[in-house]
This record gives structure tokens, C-alpha cells and sequence, in this order.
């Protein structure tokens, strides 16, 4: 039970000019004497809607805006940092909420929310700006820090602060304290913004099917047309309906020491020598074939760089390199937009494929490009991720309308999903846990959530692949990095057991999923019909959903389950670990 109120005080300031002025406070503990404007609140529910007039009715120009939120400094056990989702699972600690800085930007095009939980786990507050669409900053205000770096005692507040470049419309603040989990509170937060902003995302029951890709099976320099066609040829056997060809289709890969021609998106020679004739075989195999494309990403040492070198992002008046060695295109500079739609369009025809892997927006700067080389006609760098997303999307679906995109979670916010197919969690190469916690955040808000690619030695043990499999089913659509040559039979058989399951019950799967409880344990999804249920890590309890056929997961280590039915007492459920049931109400 709550013992007092989640906000403490909310304090709204305007930037006009390069002055910061006072504009509102709510629920304070400190007051603001008379400020320059007058504000005018409507709440809807958890979104407080603020509008702004002067007190002297003159007219005013903001150029940014800055709240500070301020909560009870309390031993908070768990926090949902403002993020896309990819980092939030290595900052979950209630000291990371206070540690610093965050913020939304290029290269991490995520959301202002972020989430607490309280000393027992429990959801206990939640925050976001949902009027923000662009770059957030993000830092702590208090606790205060000493130079000396200590913390300074006393203040017993958390006092976060975002920074924002002003918009047209009201400013809106989205609290609550009242949601089942932070999941919930962000699928909300997530859900008003779709609604009020229209957004409508493409659902194409081809996204729904499970992925095989060749980035981790093997090294990139070992990549070739014959040696994909052999995997996709069990893929399918096993249940694997769609294959990718990763980076290194054209040349050295990211996880090669050879030189990179990054920008030369045309087939290596050596490694397929007849691309579309390859994209064919596949397609007859009974697959649908996406091609890998980092559209901004460019090597100093591939021969189009002397092409593309005018457009590269300068960061301080000096030419920028991502943390792999490549320079970037700027995604402000209409040129840019319009030769990755050129791209987009010259690689769907070319090649023949259904659809692109579209990777590495995550690699801009964290700042705006200042180049003197090309001009800019967007100023902010998610709004100008936001443009060319938008560009490479419809340039894709005038070849081909059911064209498939895959997008990653660092550009695959609330409003940046709607430019692809599905959002798949961030790299988690031999670290399921991660991939499904991931998983789940995507799941607040996207349209079809897929998987890492799952990997794993070429000796696990079929009863340690089960409750991967449950996993994968739990976070979303089931994907594999697996060298499927090296697989052995009882391999395969684990894996065909559960994508025929995953395959057969895919309306089921297609349907909105939620946790049962705030630590995320136990998942639930389906409808009054089908349901299922799955429970992984230390969970023990579970509820069972309302629908007439309920099939129960086990991802943990124990053979049995507890249930707990509303006004009934707790019974025990024999569920074999890596193993599933199915009851009938």
C-alpha cells in the first residue's frame, strides 16, 4: 500500500531566446512567486495537457522547454530508465535512476519515460512526456552530487529534469501510479501517443513467422551463397520460414579484419556470385528472403566514398566515426533521403528480394551534424531518423508493397515502427534472458516483436534448448543464428516440436501479450478462446487466463507450478520444466 503521493512536485520552465523563465509548478513543496505566465491544465486521464499564455497577453516564441519531476527518495528496487529498450536491462538497479544523464537521441531514439518500482517490486510510478517527439535530454537534479563526488545528504527527494526543443500544440505530461506494472504503464503512455498522433502500423502475417540469419551461424567471411542454401533447406524442415542474408553480402562484415567496403552494396563475387539466381533458390525452398542494409553507414576505404564523402556527418566541424570504424551519412540532408530511397529501390529490383534487415541507425552521433560540406533541412536528429525511416519505407513499398522490413529496438520507438515490419531486440548473441527482457519492452508498443537471433554452442542439451524455446515463444517470434548444418537430431527435434506448436497456435501467439506481475516472471497472452501462459527465471505462482484452452510454459527449473485462482486456493500444476500442458475450462 502506498504511503504518500508519487509526486512531490512537477515545475515547468520556458526557454525564450537563450533565457529560462519559471512557467508553472504543480503539487509543490517550493513555490514560484508570480511568474511571466499563466497556465491553464487539463487532465485526461494520466496525461496532464499544460497550455501556456503570458500574463501580459503579449505574444511569445518558445525554443524549449524544461521539467523537473520530483518523487520521495525511497530504496527503490527496480527502475525503467528513459531508453528504447535496449539498455533499460543493464540500469535496472534504483541507483542507476539517479546516476546521472540519459537521453533520447539519433543513435537511441527511445522514449522520455521511465518507471520505479517500489521496496517489494511493486509498480510504483511511472513518467513520460508524450508532447516530446524529438531529442530529450535527460539528467538528475537530486540527489545532489558533490565535486568531491559524494552524495550530499539531506535533500531526500529524486529530482529528474528533460530538456526539449519546443513544438507546436500543448505540452503534455503523462503520471501515474495506479497501472498493474511499468509494462502496462508504458503500453499506455505508448497507446495515447498512437492515438492522438494517428499512427498506423503495417501488419502483414509474414513478420509472424520464425527467422533464421547467417549473422552468427558463422563468420561473414565465411559467407556464401551455397553454404545459406544448405541452412535454409533444414530451416524449413524445421519450421523457419523466413532467411536473412546479413552483413557481409557484399564484402568484409563488422566481424571481419579485412578491409571494408561498407557503401558498396553490391554482391561480393566470391560469395554469390549470382545473387538473384540464389534469392531464387531460396524463395523456392518456400522462404521469404530479406537483405541486409545499413542505409547511412559508409567505409573511408569503400570506392564510393569519394561519391558519398560530401554528406558525412561532422560532429564540432569534424568529420564523425561510429565506435566500428565507419563515417555516416546525415539523415538531415534531403540528398541523403533521397539517394537511400535510390538504394531501397535498386536493391528490391536488383536482387529480387521480399524485404530488407535494416541495421545501424544506432551508429549516428549523439549530436547534430555541423558539416559545411551539404546542407540541413532538420533540425532534430530523431526527426530527421523519423524522415529518412520514412523515406526508405515508401521507397520500398512502391517496388513492393508487402515488402518486409526488419527494424531494430534503438529506432523502433512508438512513432518509428510504423517505417517496417517488426522490431527486433538488440544483439543478445548466447544471453537469452536479456533478448527476452528486451523483447518485453517492445512489446508495450509494436506491431510484431521479433527475437534476437537465438545462438547457442553446437552441445546444448536438448532440456537447456526447451526452455529457450519457451522463452523465445514468451518474447515474441522465434528467430535462430544457429549453423542449422551442425544441429543434431535431437536439436532439430526440440526445435520443430515447439515451431510447429508456435506455427499451429499463431493466431493465439499474434494476440496482445502482458506480465502477470511487475518483475516480469509470468506471461500471458491470447484470447477467450486460447491462451497461454508462461512462466520463467524464479517464478513459481502463476494465474491462469480466462479463455476455454490454456496451454502453461515452463522456463524454469522446477516440475511444477502453483496456480492461483481467483477465490479458490492455491493447488499445485505438474508442468515438466521445458515442457508445456494444456487445461480446458
Amino acid at each position: 500500500m502506498k504511503t504518500q503521493p508519487p509526486l512531490v512536485h512537477l515545475a515547468l520552465f520556458v526557454q525564450i531566446g537563450n533565457t529560462w523563465q519559471p512557467a508553472t509548478v504543480l503539487n509543490a513543496r517550493r513555490t514560484v512567486t508570480k511568474p511571466p505566465f499563466v497556465a491553464s491544465w487539463k487532465r485526461q486521464g494520466p496525461v496532464l495537457q499544460l497550455k501556456l499564455r503570458r500574463r501580459d497577453s503579449r505574444p511569445f516564441t518558445p525554443t524549449a522547454y524544461r521539467v523537473e519531476v520530483a518523487l520521495p527518495l525511497r530504496n527503490y528496487s527496480y527502475s525503467v530508465v528513459p531508453d528504447c529498450g535496449r539498455h533499460y536491462v543493464n540500469t535496472a538497479k534504483g541507483l542507476d535512476i539517479r546516476s546521472g544523464a540519459f537521453g533520447v537521441h539519433a543513435a537511441n531514439a527511445g522514449h522520455p519515460f521511465f518507471a520505479l518500482a517500489d521496496e517489494a517490486g511493486k509498480f510504483w510510478f511511472a513518467f513520460g512526456i508524450p508532447s516530446a517527439k524529438g531529442e530529450v535530454r535527460c539528467r538528475r537534479v537530486l540527489p545532489r552530487i558533490s565535486s568531491r563526488k559524494a552524495l550530499v545528504g539531506g535533500d531526500d527527494l529524486l529530482a529528474l529534469s528533460f530538456e526539449w526543443e519546443a513544438g507546436a500544440g500543448p505540452i503534455e505530461f503523462f503520471a501515474t501510479g495506479r497501472e498493474k506494472t511499468w509494462f502496462h504503464a508504458l503500453r499506455r503512455y505508448t497507446a495515447g501517443i498512437r492515438q492522438a498522433e494517428n499512427l498506423r502500423y503495417p501488419i502483414q502475417e509474414e513478420a509472424w513467422q520464425p527467422v533464421w540469419c547467417n549473422w552468427t551461424a558463422f563468420s561473414s567471411d565465411d559467407l556464401t551463397g551455397k553454404r545459406v542454401i544448405a541452412n535454409a533447406r533444414i530451416a524449413y524442415d524445421l519450421g523457419i520460414r523466413t532467411v536473412i542474408i546479413d552483413d557481409g553480402w557484399f564484402g568484409p562484415g563488422l566481424d571481419s579484419e579485412l578491409t571494408l567496403n561498407f557503401g558498396d552494396y553490391r554482391p561480393d563475387p566470391k560469395k554469390f556470385p549470382n545473387l538473384p539466381a540464389t534469392v531464387r533458390a531460396l524463395q523456392a525452398i518456400g522462404h521469404k528472403v530479406l537483405l541486409w542494409h545499413a542505409p547511412l553507414c559508409v567505409a573511408r576505404t569503400a570506392p564510393v566514398w569519394a561519391k558519398l564523402q560530401r554528406w558525412a556527418m561532422f560532429v564540432d566541424r569534424q568529420e564523425f566515426t561510429s565506435v566500428n570504424g565507419l563515417q555516416q551519412l546525415c539523415p538531415a540532408c534531403p540528398e541523403v533521403r533521397a539517394y537511400v530511397a535510390r538504394e531501397t529501390e535498386r536493391l528490391l529490383r536488383d536482387y529480387g528480394v521480399d524485404g530488407l534487415k535494416v541495421d545501424l541507425y544506432n551508429c549516428l552521433p549523439t549530436r547534430r551534424c555541423d558539416s559545411p560540406h551539404h546542407s540541413h533541412d532538420i533540425a532534430d536528429p530523431v526527426a530527421a531518423v523519423d524522415a529518412t525511416m520514412a523515406a526508405q519505407w515508401t521507397a520500398a513499398q512502391r517496388v513492393k508493397p508487402d515488402v518486409i522490413f526488419e527494424l531494430k529496438q534503438d529506432y523502433g520507438n512508438v512513432r518509428l515502427c510504423r517505417h517496417g515490419s517488426m522490431v527486433r531486440a538488440g544483439d543478445t548473441a548466447y544471453d537469452v534472458n536479456t533478448n527476452l527482457r528486451r523483447c518485453f519492452y517492445n512489446q508495450a508498443y509494436a506491431q510484431c516483436v521479433l527475437n534476437d537471433y537465438f545462438v547457442s554452442d553446437a552441445f546444448i542439451a536438448p532440456a537447456a534448448l526447451r526452455l529457450a524455446m519457451i522463452r523465445m515463444l514468451t518474447a515474441g517470434v522465434p528467430a535462430f543464428g544457429n549453423d542449422m548444418t551442425r544441429l543434431t537430431a535431437a536439436q532439430r527435434k526440440v526445435i520443430r516440436e515447439w515451431l510447429d506448436f508456435y506455427r499451429q497456435e499463431l493466431p493465439m501467439f499474434r494476440q496482445p501479450r502482458e506480465p502477470q506481475d511487475n518483475l516480469l516472471g509470468v506471461w500471458q497472452g491470447g484470447n477467450r478462446q486460447r491462451a497461454w501462459v508462461s512462466a520463467w527465471s524464479e517464478a513459481r505462482e502463476i494465474r491462469l487466463p480466462a479463455a476455454q484452452t490454456i496451454f502453461v510454459m515452463n522456463a524454469t527449473a522446477h516440475d511444477e507450478l502453483y496456480v492461483r485462482r481467483p477465490g479458490q486456493k492455491v493447488v499445485r500444476l505438474p508442468v515438466p520444466s521445458g515442457g508445456r500442458v494444456v487445461l480446458k475450462s
